[in-house]
């Protein structure tokens, strides 16, 4: 593997994704339903799951 691969790879400790709640780190996943599959991020600590459609609820209006 080159050097410049390795960087594509590497994960600052400033990229990663912070929870609103209890500021955990935020992973992203793939969640299962009935009839389908979405990704959305889960914190490893509280639990909190936000996808597109749980914003979309939080600010009270539809993106288009």
């Amino acid at each position: 593997m080159k050097e410049k691969d390795v960087d594509v790879i590497h994960t600052h400790k400033e990229d990663k994704v912070r929870c609103d709640r209890c500021t955990g780190i935020m992973v992203h996943e793939i969640f299962f339903g009935l009839h389908e599959y979405f990704w959305g991020w889960r914190c490893i600590i509280c639990g909190e799951i936000i996808d597109p459609v749980i914003l979309e609820n939080r600010r009270g209006y539809k993106i288009l």
